[in-house]
Parts: C-alpha cells; structure tokens; sequence
C-alpha cells in the first residue's frame, strides 16, 4: 500500500513540475507572418491584432459552428514544439475556398504522435456563407496571424476559434481600389449575393451589419436613426436592400406606427411647421396633404361649413396682408416656405387677389387703390425674359390677350 501511495505521489509531483515549466515557459505571441516554415515579418503584419480575452465572437451565420474532431492544443503545437501554421495546415495557401478543408490529415499527425488519427477529417463541413480565397491572400504576403489574430493562444482546436472578424478585413477592404493592398471594397467582393444584394435571409436569421461600419450597425433605435444614415450613406444601404424595401414602408403601407405616435394627427402641424422639409422626404404637399386639409376643412377651397368653426390659421391681417411689410408678411413667407403654402392653398386663392380683372381678380390698384401685384418693383424692365422662358407662370394670373403683358412682349 505504501509503495503504491509513494508512486502516486512521485507522479503527482513530476507532473505538477512539468505543468509548471510549461506554464513559466509562455512567451508573449506576436503577429509575425507565418506562412511557409520561416519567413520573414511583412509590413501588413505589425498592425496590433486584439489578444483573446478581446477578441469578440464570430458571426454564427457567417462561420456555422463546426463539431470539433481533434482536441489540438494550438498553444502548445506553436510554441513547445516549434511548428509552423503550414506544418499542420498544409493545404491552406492553395485554397481558394471558403469551404475547403484545411485541418491537419492522418499522415501529418502521425509523424509526431503514435497515436491513431483516421477521424481527423470531418465527413461534411458547415461551409461558411462567404467568399474568400487563401490563395489570393497567401499571394499578397499576407500572415496567418493578421487574419486569424492569436490563435497560438489557444488551449483547443473547436473548429472556429480566432475566424476572421469584419473589422479585421476593413483594415485592406474599407479604401478604394488601389490602396492598401489593392484590396477592393465592394461588400458583394466577400459576401454572398443575389441580384445585386447581398443576401441577408437565411433559416438561422437574419445578417446584419456589425459595429464595423459605425453608424450603419442595425442596433435596437434603427428604425428611428436610419433615416440619416441613408441620407448621408444611401450607396451603401443599397448593398442589401433594394429601392422598392424602402418605399413599401415609406409609402403607407408597412409603416410601423413607432414612427409617429397615436395623437400624430393633433400634433403634425406644429411639426411640419418647424421642420417642413423633413416631412417631404415621405409625404406629397399636394397629393398627401392638400388632399386631407380640403376634406376637413383646412383649406379655404375645402368645405365651406368647416369654415366658422376652423378659426384663423395665419397672423392677423394688419400683420399678415396690410402694409407695411414685415418678416411675417404672407408675400415675404410664401418666398421663403412656398411648399408649406401649398400644403393648404392652390393657385386659385392667389388669383383671387393677385390676379388682372380679366381672368376673375379685382386687378392692379384694386381694393383702395392698393396695388396687389406680386411683382417687385423694376419688374417691367425684366418681365420680356420671364414671358419668353415661361409663359405659362405668367398666365395664371394675366389671359393671353391682357394689357398688362404688352409692355413685356
């Protein structure tokens, strides 16, 4: 009894010695290029490339998870035993395919183990929904380590640990052709498409941008920021969506109600008034708008019994019609906000003060003697070029045959 005990013990402290040393033994890995036995750094390889504590996980519908079938320990085949990537992985600089196997065969492993391993290959492989080629980038002197991060760190072979990120593959691919690398950085380059998108539908879900691309990452307040970001990115939104996603939300039909609360109706005006040109980027001032004011009442061409009880909408005359003219004269407004008019008004309530006597107005110097006429002063000397290029503006205020345009023809 007491030798086996003092056996155990021996072992116990030879093994505990040998984890030590193993342990004492870890050198900091840097990210040196390591294709080929031994190769020399390369230029793209001193870009700092995050530790594995930092390194975030892989998109699982980009790289499927993979069963592993080895329990290889990177750590200690890269810094105990002096290998290189390609002395396990051979086939991997002639890849030129996502889905190609590049773990280690039988006969590698043999060579330094006398264990057995017939079922290191795995019988199908998940491939990843991707393009990519080894083999352009082994071309371009491109290290293992500047993809694949510090994967000698590892303990095990899982099957998809240290996989390349977005934000690994923006370093070559987020400039124009001919920068660094001369890498492209067309998003269609890399992922799959269909179409002219890239295809984000797949059964385990959807594929959505990361926070690579900064403000383009689809987080929780999408739908309320997107709008800015198509604006000032519109291009790159059309990598994945097509124009016609866009307008079966914007045009009424799919709109989620999130967008403008349930009391939207009370509340618009005041919005629209302070930023009317945001809601023209959705609406129509006069197939949306103009519509819905004359069917209650809002426009003075609407129904006359909502008259009364609509109220006056504009300042008061002495402010809003009467002389002089201020800032919040209708004359100086309507050059400023003509699409915020048009919303209520149509041509005909301009005409109805503004236009000759001929064609139903009360004509120039008419009421009081006040002149009504739209036109700056010194207009007769520059009214034969607006008639030449547009006869049409001038007609809806003067007939063809009116007096008042003899002087400008």
């Amino acid at each position: 009894m007491k030798k086996n005990v003092s056996g155990f013990m021996a072992w116990l402290v030879t093994m505990s010695l040998a984890l030590f040393a193993i342990a004492a033994g870890d050198a900091p890995v840097t990210p040196e290029n390591s294709w080929g036995l031994r190769q020399t750094k390369s230029p793209e390889s001193e870009v700092h490339v995050p530790s594995v504590a930092a390194q975030p996980s892989p998109n699982s519908i980009v790289y499927r998870p993979q069963k592993a079938t080895l329990p290889a320990a990177h750590r200690i085949h890269a810094d105990k035993t002096k290998l290189t990537c390609l002395d396990c992985h051979q086939n991997a600089r002639a890849s030129r395919a996502a889905g190609d196997w590049l773990g280690p065969t039988h006969q590698q492993c043999v060579q330094c183990h006398a264990q057995r391993f017939e079922d290191s290959t795995p019988p199908r492989l998940e491939s990843a929904r991707i393009r990519f080629s080894h083999a352009k980038h082994a071309a371009r002197n491109i290290g293992c380590t500047f993809c694949h991060g510090h994967v000698k760190e590892r303990d095990d072979a899982v099957g998809n640990e240290q996989l390349p990120l977005m934000s690994r593959c923006l370093v070559c691919h987020s400039g124009p052709t001919g920068s660094r690398q001369s890498a492209g950085s067309d998003c269609r380059l890399c992922h799959l498409s269909r179409g002219g998108v890239i295809q984000t539908r797949f059964r385990e879900g959807r594929l959505l941008p990361s926070n690579s691309l900064g403000p383009m990452e689809h987080t929780g307040d999408w739908k309320t920021r997107h709008g800015d970001a198509a604006m000032n990115q519109g291009r790159l939104c059309l990598t994945c969506h097509q124009e016609q996603e866009c307008v079966a939300c914007h045009n009424g039909r799919l709109r989620p109600r999130s967008i403008h609360p349930s009391d939207w109706l009370r509340l618009h005006g005041i919005a629209s008034r302070q930023e009317g040109p945001a809601c023209g980027t959705c609406h129509r001032d006069q197939s949306e708008c103009l519509t819905c004011h004359l069917r209650v009442g809002l426009s003075p061409a609407g129904p006359r019994a909502a008259a009364g009880a609509r109220g006056r909408f504009h300042p008061p005359a002495s402010i809003w019609t009467d002389r002089p003219r201020t800032g919040q004269h209708h004359a100086v407004q309507a050059r400023l906000h003509l699409d915020e008019c048009v919303s209520c008004h149509q041509e005909r309530d301009c005409t109805s003060c503004h236009a000759t006597a001929g064609v139903g107005g009360p004509g120039i110097g008419a009421p009081s003697g006040m002149s009504l006429s739209p036109h700056p002063p010194g207009f007769r000397l520059l009214c034969g070029g607006t008639l030449g290029k547009n006869p049409r503006a001038c007609l809806v205020c003067h007939r063809a045959d009116d007096v008042e345009l003899l002087p400008c023809r």
